[in-house]
């Protein structure tokens, strides 16, 4: 069966929940004339957080043609471009105009994992790219691609989803699927997912054969104990940092996410995307003197790319309790 975020997939722009600003920005670029159209559009932000369904509602405006599409339209994974020669490969099947007479489409998938040499290929191919074609760069890690890159297009960071919208994406689901959700679960399920939308749907996905409606209580804490975070146990640090936590816990999330692979600079953009949506999605109840507390230390000074130690200081500096 097709994994749940698969098959509930936004199939419009109307569709996507929780990036109503971006949806207006990219339609209203989409609708410009092909002459004023960027021929490039960026998304960046977390796993599961709508950059491929973003890139895929561009290129199938930019694609009309449904016939078409599966020929014009190229998804790629950059792990598998992540050469120069590769790359320059793709070059070459990009150059021609479509038999179709209309666009032709590169979706590139997690660009940062592109190797240097690539992404210089890469920057040479989007200037000398003829008219019809476009490019939809996505990436988890926007920080690891070059300026350069950037600024060659439309650019558009994706803020964590607020806790309400990933609420009422699991209701819905659970409603439409059939899925017996006890609270508890689903609350565990909205802190592990982090204001992203595909992750809520998998960590449902891992649990919904243990969901039966004469569940113990025992039963509902062992199906809420299966949903764990990429970064283990150490729990979400926006979360942490807005319940006030104490620099040990702090310390120990953030050495968690650092075991568990994430990025730094990522992770402070994370913060700081979470605590915006606390500001203007007035979802948070504990008001919004304390995310704004939080955003004001995460954006003062030199703290952009400072690695771990950086986000330690920051971090540390936030904690609500000795």
């Amino acid at each position: 069966m097709t994994a749940l975020a698969a098959r509930l997939r936004p199939a419009t722009f109307d569709a996507v929940l929780g990036h109503e600003a971006v949806v207006k920005a990219v339609q209203k670029l989409l609708a410009k004339p092909p002459e004023e159209r960027p021929r490039c559009f960026t998304f960046v932000g977390a796993p599961g957080g709508g950059k491929t369904t973003l890139a895929r509602l561009v290129a199938e405006h930019l694609v009309s043609d449904a016939e078409c599409r599966d020929m014009d339209v190229d998804e790629i994974d950059a792990a598998s471009y992540s050469g120069a020669d590769d790359t320059r490969a793709l070059r070459e099947r990009v150059q021609n105009r479509p038999m179709s007479g209309g666009n032709r489409v590169v979706i590139m998938d997690e660009a940062h994992r592109l190797s240097a040499t690539a992404k210089d290929v890469l920057l040479k191919i989007k200037e000398d790219s003829p008219k019809h074609l476009y490019w939809i760069i996505c990436t988890s890690e926007g920080n690891k691609l070059p300026d350069s890159i950037k600024r060659r297009g439309a650019f558009f960071e994706l803020k964590p989803v607020g806790p309400r919208e990933i609420k009422g994406l699991l209701a819905k689901t659970a409603r439409k699927e059939g899925i017996f959700l006890p609270e508890a679960v689903r609350d565990r399920i909205i802190d592990a997912a982090e204001g992203s939308p595909g992750m809520a749907l998998m960590y449902l996905e891992t649990v919904v054969a243990m969901c039966r409606e004469d569940m113990s209580t025992a039963e509902i804490a062992e199906a809420a104990s299966q949903i764990t975070q990429g970064a283990g146990d150490a729990g979400s640090l926006p979360k942490l940092l807005l319940d006030g936590a104490s620099k040990g816990e702090i310390i120990q999330c953030i050495a968690a996410l650092k075991a568990g692979g994430k990025d730094a600079e990522g992770t402070r953009r994370g913060v700081l995307g979470y605590m915006e949506s606390a500001v203007l999605g007035n979802w948070y109840k504990g008001g919004k003197e304390r995310p704004l507390e939080i955003m004001e230390v995460f954006c003062a000074g030199n703290t952009f790319d400072s690695g771990w130690s950086g986000l330690i200081v920051l971090a540390t500096n936030t904690a609500g309790r000795g």
